[in-house]
């Protein structure tokens, strides 16, 4: 069996003490910057990982971490929302275990039952990391509980449960860049079409980015919002015809609606995505790619930094970790100037 890589072999290696290995692995102030990258770039190359079971022995020693603190991370999934982490579990599952975590699945068939059960479970079975998969039914909250013996991530918005650290792209930001990207390609009067419980789920902020975009220039938006999931294609029709609308802002099944509905794209009409995620159903498709994988293995450092810095239970100034997604230029809009 191969030896585990530790803190004394970087140490040798850098040429400094174990305790500034341990400082700069932990991205402490007292550690120069440069000196900082070169310590992680020789962990990276000798194969180091950090075993959470020796962190919580470490730290029970030293009172800062609970005695009962394991090398789990649950995932919780609601088994109403169809939701299974399918695109992003790989990448959750691999960051996990480069921390040294091994993550689980659990799944709820009725969260509003078994909500406290499980979390009664994973106290018994010493789980102190939990994260919660997104939700389709966003407006629905979990029971208030006692949760003081967790940290919790999730990702976005759709899991109504105040003071939870969330992962999450910048929704109204991407949306405002993404009316940018377009005009850069030549395009003056894109319209957006978000349906409500699309809007709601991110607490409308695709729609605050968009209003934002042409209110920033002082100019008011080419055509109202277009909140209606499947329109009929007459109003789809009139809707760009009467608005004199260039391109389409959308969901990916967007695209052949529009095209049922008579337009040519692209053509005199473009469409881009802003829920471009790599899978095939997006392929040739321009649009906002806000990388699904990237997401969730940014959820497993909030994670394991909760973990690390005792930040259990719920919290009235609870984290905010946003990202930026990025333009993808496809087949859907014109190529620009």
């Amino acid at each position: 069996m191969k030896r585990r890589a530790t803190l004394k072999d970087i140490a040798s290696k850098a040429g400094v003490t174990v305790a500034c290995v341990s400082l700069a692995l932990r991205d402490s102030p007292q550690i120069a910057t440069a000196t900082k990258a070169r310590i992680r770039k020789l962990a990276d190359e000798i194969g180091y990982a950090p075993d959470p079971a020796l962190a919580a022995l470490a730290a029970y020693r030293s009172r800062v971490q609970p005695e009962h603190f394991r090398s789990v991370l649950a995932c919780i999934i609601d088994g109403k929302s169809r939701n299974s982490l399918e695109p992003e579990w790989p990448s959750m599952a691999a960051r996990a275990r480069e921390l040294g975590y091994e993550a689980q699945k659990f799944v709820l068939s009725d969260p509003s039952n078994e909500w406290e059960p499980l979390l009664r479970i994973l106290r018994s079975q010493g789980i102190r990391g939990v994260f919660l998969a997104p939700r389709l039914r966003y407006d629905e909250a979990f029971p208030v509980t006692e949760t003081d013996a967790f940290c919790f991530v999730t990702i976005g918005y759709s899991v109504r449960l105040d003071g939870i650290h969330r992962v999450s792209t910048n929704q109204s930001l991407d949306m405002l860049r993404h009316v940018g990207e377009l005009k850069k390609l030549g395009y003056r009067r894109p319209g957006l079409w978000v349906p409500a419980g699309a809007d709601g789920r991110v607490n409308h902020q695709f729609s605050a980015g968009y209003l934002a975009a042409f209110l920033a220039e002082g100019i008011e938006p080419p055509a109202p919002i277009l909140h209606d999931g499947t329109p009929p294609p007459r109003l789809l029709r009139a809707w760009v015809r009467d608005h004199q609308i260039d391109a389409v802002i959308g969901l990916p099944q967007h695209l052949s609606l529009l095209r049922e509905a008579g337009f040519s794209i692209p053509g005199k009409l473009g469409f881009s995505t802003y829920d471009w995620h790599g899978g095939k159903e997006v392929m040739g498709m321009s649009g906002m790619d806000y990388r699904p994988a990237q997401l969730a293995s940014n959820a497993v450092d909030a994670l394991h930094s909760a973990l690390l810095n005792n930040r259990y239970g719920l919290s009235n100034d609870a984290p905010l970790t946003v990202f930026n997604a990025r333009m993808v230029r496809g087949k859907t809009t014109k190529s620009g100037e």
